[in-house]
């Protein structure tokens, strides 16, 4: 069986500013199979609720040649602290600050042929930003607060398909719930 201290082979294939592709000579029952993996830094998204109602951002996905709606995320620069991205992307993206992130998971959204993480913060009691960062110049956001419960239907009516987004609004469902705040 394959394990994380195998050794194989690895042959870059593309190099761009986001991700990496590599191919991988996996060792697998004494042959070597070719796995095509995306290497990159990973990401952070950030869960901002406030009056019962979650902060999305709809934006258009070329992955999937569609708008998504989202919690606000963004791409950890090389060596950056999950935290101090999430602190950034934050700003950034919403115009918002907060002084307390609270982490609620990590998640590997495509674990099969990609070694991202993503790191899923909730920003508590979030309030305008002092000093706005600037946007990526590539990205086009419109915001939206949307009643908790109207996000979890969408969710479940396949409005809502980023799995970050999905995880997100099943947690802060789930701690409503748990506080007794659920109607």
């Amino acid at each position: 069986m394959y394990t994380k201290d195998s050794q194989y082979k690895e042959k870059e294939i593309y190099k761009g500013p986001i991700f990496t592709l590599v191919q991988r000579m996996m060792p697998i029952h004494g042959k070597e199979y070719q796995r095509d993996v995306l290497l990159n830094q990973g990401a952070v998204s950030m869960l901002v609720l406030k009056d019962d109602k979650i902060l999305l951002v709809k934006q258009y996905r070329c992955g999937i040649e569609m708008d998504t709606l989202e919690l606000p995320a963004g791409k950890l620069e090389y060596g950056e602290n999950p935290l101090e991205c999430a602190i950034r992307e934050l700003n950034e993206e919403t115009g918002l600050q907060s002084d307390e992130f609270v982490f609620i998971q990590k998640m590997a959204p495509i674990p099969a042929y990609g070694q991202e993480i993503v790191y899923i913060y909730e920003a508590k009691d979030v309030y305008e930003a002092n000093e706005r960062f600037a946007m990526d110049e590539d990205e086009d956001l419109e915001l939206y607060w949307i009643p908790l419960n109207d996000a979890y239907e969408m969710t479940l009516n396949g409005q809502i398909i980023d799995s970050k987004t999905v995880i997100a609004i099943q947690h802060a469902v789930i701690q409503k719930y748990r506080k007794g705040d659920a109607e």
